[in-house]
């Protein structure tokens, strides 16, 4: 009997959970992340027991630490919140199963850990970037954007200027690429996820965007 599916499943499950209520109540429960890794833990027991598979401890101790290190970096950086890093750390105890690890190699888990990262962080930039794009349509805000990018003159002249020689070096296309992803980053962050709302409707889990010194908040 293969456990492979079950792991599978219970990352996917517990990945969609927390995303649903991440964007419903911008808040993750502890208990989502610690129910992933209880379950985990028992499915490797399981599959000991039933097929006698080893439990590669190393890889989901190297996996697990190194995805809430560099989960808490996010968090420090004010990028995550902290229920992220403890997702990822969740996610991380999961891996070695869903990707039938057997043996205990720190450095294999190492390497896997580090394009596991690599590739979620490219798909979820995409899915990142698509999500608001959509949010940037349905709140009627697309024409707000375009005379944002037009603001600055001397910028969009340098923008086409590097469009045109990308034209015959590809290589310079990177540079109006990473311009029109960091205006567009600037932009939905300041007209589409920052809201302003009366204290009174603050939730727990709301993220204050300003600074008050008088009550020592130093915002994000």
């Amino acid at each position: 009997m293969s456990f492979v599916l079950f792991f599978c499943f219970i990352a996917l499950a517990g990945s969609a959970i927390g995303g649903y209520l991440d964007i419903k109540t911008s808040e993750i429960p502890d208990e989502v992340p610690l129910g992933i890794c209880i379950i985990g833990i028992i499915l490797y027991i399981l599959d000991f027991l039933i097929n006698n598979n080893p439990i590669a401890i190393v890889s989901i101790i190297t996996i697990s630490i190194f995805f809430i290190f560099i989960g808490y970096i996010f968090f420090w950086l004010n990028q995550w919140g902290e229920a992220d890093a403890l997702m990822l750390a969740s996610l991380g105890v999961l891996m070695p199963g869903c990707f039938c690890f057997i043996e205990n190699s720190f450095l294999d888990a190492f390497l896997f850990a580090n394009k596991f990262l690599i590739i979620s962080f490219i798909i979820g930039s995409i899915w990142a970037i698509l999500y608001s794009v959509l949010i940037m349509v349905k709140e009627k805000k697309t024409i707000a954007f375009f005379k944002y990018l037009c603001k600055k003159e001397i910028e969009l002249r340098f923008f086409f200027v590097f469009v045109i020689l990308g034209i015959f070096f590809a290589y310079f296309l990177f540079i109006p690429m990473f311009y029109l992803f960091y205006k567009f980053a600037k932009f939905t962050e300041n007209n589409i996820y920052k809201k302003k709302i009366k204290t009174k409707n603050l939730q727990e889990g709301d993220v204050i965007a300003e600074k008050i010194k008088k009550l020592n908040i130093n915002g994000k």
